[in-house]
């Protein structure tokens, strides 16, 4: 169970940073070479200064010579190390932003009947702490990838003096990863589990915030406290129980490699009479090797309670990047001069049970407004969707002056559209950076001119931080009104082809609804204009109206 998700995040590393990945691979083989030689030099060391070797073969040495080699190769290691030390953690960064890349596009790309099935909570978990976690497992990987290395060279080193020892050493490894497995896999599930429940609780707490104002006058916030600090307490018990399978895991190995080394210095000097030089140096090398491979396991430990949520996010991308628009064709946007055009266009949401809209025929004139009116449900969003180019026809056309909206073409469609959702969005910044995050080339008497348009520029001259005022989180430091006209005027801003406004006036009293509406008329013949609204004051306005009732038009 393990062994899969880890071939899938060393294939990913290695495919999306071939050379990098290379280069800590091949600095580590080398500071470990390095570290292996300098305990080699250790054995003629010991010959030099009159410790019995019993190994004819080792040519004799200087006190002088020896010790000039040996600190050669320590400090020629010190230096590759820190080497490797520094590309490993380049390598688990830019590993990391990657996926981050990898990500925000898929999900800037991403269709949007795809998009309507996640949860925010689920985005906001996989770009934040799952992608900190990837970036754990990378770094663990070279930590471990180094210890190993570091074991085979001093295993190596070992089996030239005593085969025998060294190939017991290496069974007792062997057979004790083999009876560890099952710890193994068990920090693996666990951890699966802890990444799925984080997920929930992302999304609880993201929906308790959304819906705070409510909670507080509904009196449920308890009813929420309670349910957070269940999932809390459930993280918890996963946690500990986590921990519990990789400290057991980690003090097992670590007894029975220490009772291995014992065992085999008692054969190594009672049976064998292993010669003084040659005892001492397996005795280094043994006790090197007994921390090198609990720290590999360590490192393998913490590398396999990560990589759930590198599965995690790799699902997540799979399932978005297969789903991503087409790519656009470059052009300046696409102007509306004629009419755009709906011909039996059907469109019905996945798993609905036929939900959305059926045989559709309609058309915007340019330069007039045309107003949409239904009951709720009717799908009048679908329809606004459909026009943005969010959705897709799965039958008939949408044409813009008698050429079809193909998707090689929204984006070019797109930034010819001024939009006003229902539910006003304000980011948390000032009513500037609001106004020109939908155009940035603004220019200050621009701003004011589309603050004028929709009725809010003697509100924004009356706040002592005029254009500087910070809105709050989605505008929350204004009331209804203020946040729905400071979003017509971001539409304004762009001056588009095509103005679309779902429930424009909803949040506007009668004064200011009569101001926004001679602002509308007053665009007709310049930018054409489709309103959405419940209200018979704002639809009486439009040039033509159509009503939806169950998805479609009736005759």
């Amino acid at each position: 169970m393990t062994w899969l998700p880890l071939r899938r995040f060393t294939r990913a590393l290695t495919r999306q940073l071939p050379g990098r990945t290379a280069g800590v691979v091949v600095l580590t083989l080398v500071s470990s070479v390095l570290s292996g030689a300098g305990a080699a030099l250790l054995l003629p060391l010991l010959q030099a200064v009159g410790v019995r070797s019993g190994a004819g073969d080792v040519p004799p040495m200087s006190v002088q010579s020896a010790l000039a080699l040996f600190s050669s190769c320590m400090l020629l290691q010190v230096f590759i190390q820190r080497w490797q030390v520094v590309e490993a953690v380049r390598l688990t960064e830019e590993f990391t932003r990657r996926l981050q890349n990898r990500l925000y596009q898929a999900v800037e790309r991403a269709r949007w009947e795809v998009l309507l099935t996640a949860r925010a909570g689920d985005l906001l978990h996989a770009s934040t702490l799952e992608l900190r976690q990837v970036a754990a497992a990378a770094q663990a990987f070279p930590a471990f990838l180094s210890r190993v290395l570091l074991v085979l060279v001093y295993l190596l080193l070992a089996a030239v003096l005593a085969p025998a020892l060294t190939a017991a050493m290496l069974g007792t490894v062997l057979i004790l990863l083999f009876l560890l497995r099952r710890h193994i896999d068990q920090v693996f599930r666990l951890s699966s589990e802890v990444r799925q429940r984080w997920r929930e609780q992302t999304g609880s707490l993201e929906q308790y915030l959304d819906g705070f104002k409510l909670a507080r006058c509904y009196g449920v916030g308890e009813r929420h406290r309670i349910r957070l600090a269940a999932e809390a307490l459930e993280v918890a018990r996963l946690l500990t129980a986590t921990a519990h399978h990789q400290v057991a895991a980690q003090t097992l190995f670590r007894l029975a490699l220490i009772g291995s080394l014992c065992g085999l210095v008692y054969v190594a000097v009672g049976l064998l009479q292993v010669p003084p030089a040659q005892l001492l140096m397996l005795l280094y090398l043994f006790s090197r090797v007994v921390p090198f491979l609990a720290q590999a396991k360590q490192h393998f430990s913490e590398m396999v309670a990560d990589l759930p949520a590198f599965v995690q996010l790799e699902d997540l991308l799979r399932r978005l990047e297969t789903s991503m628009e087409q790519p656009d064709a470059p052009g300046p946007p696409l102007e509306l001069n004629r009419e755009v055009r709906f011909e039996e266009v059907h469109y019905e949401y996945p798993g609905s049970g036929g939900r959305g809209v059926h045989g559709v025929t309609l058309g915007l004139e340019a330069g007039r407004i045309t107003a949409l009116v239904g009951p709720s449900g009717a799908g009048k969003t679908t329809v606004s969707d459909l026009l943005l180019g969010l959705l897709e026809p799965q039958k008939g056309l949408i044409a813009v002056d008698g050429v079809r909206l193909s998707p090689e073409l929204l984006s070019r469609w797109r930034a010819s559209i001024g939009y006003v959702m229902q539910e006003t969005y304000l980011f948390h910044d000032t009513i500037r950076a609001n106004l020109l995050w939908a155009c940035p080339s603004a220019r200050e008497d621009d701003l004011w001119r589309a603050l004028e348009q929709a009725a809010v520029a003697d509100f924004a001259r009356s706040l002592p931080e005029g254009l500087e005022t910070v809105v709050g989180d989605r505008g929350v430091r204004l009331s209804g009104g203020e946040r729905q006209r400071l979003a017509l005027a971001r539409a304004f801003l762009r001056q588009p082809s095509l103005l679309i406004l779902d429930e424009p006036t909803s949040s506007l009293d009668e004064a200011t609804e009569d101001r926004i509406l001679e602002v509308l008329e007053g665009l007709r013949g310049k930018v054409t204009v489709l309103v959405i609204t419940h209200r018979g004051h704002c639809a009486a306005r439009a040039d033509r109206l159509y009503r939806l009732e169950g998805g479609s038009i009736p005759e």
